[in-house]
């Protein structure tokens, strides 16, 4: 941004992160449960300091300014995913527990 000779030119892109579950295993084959995570997401967060503010955060698997894209995914909202928690059988007493792996370099 320094270099007089350079423009710099900033937009959307389609780049993306997403979390992957294997949706034919507990707990992640019962539908609540996965709404309930995509609920509790915080992606504003993630975008503020994983990505220090750079990237808008996404609620579709296709990115924005590409053909396609839609809001599918909702709002934060953590009380509708306590809800949808206790209605699949998860409670204070027996929580949803959940092991979260990535490489170094995402």
């Amino acid at each position: 941004e320094d270099n007089p000779n350079v423009i710099v030119i900033e937009g959307p892109g389609a780049y993306i992160r997403y979390i992957c579950f294997n949706a034919t295993t507990p707990p992640f084959d019962n539908v609540k449960v996965k709404q309930a995570i995509s609920l509790a997401i915080d992606r504003d967060e993630i975008s503020d300091r994983v990505y220090l503010g750079t990237h808008e955060p996404l609620y579709s698997m296709v990115p924005m300014g590409m053909e396609g894209h839609i809001d599918a995914f909702p709002e934060r909202d953590l009380e509708a995913a306590k809800a949808l928690l206790t209605e699949a059988g998860y409670s204070e007493a027996s929580p949803l527990e959940m092991d979260l792996w990535w490489t170094p370099a995402h």
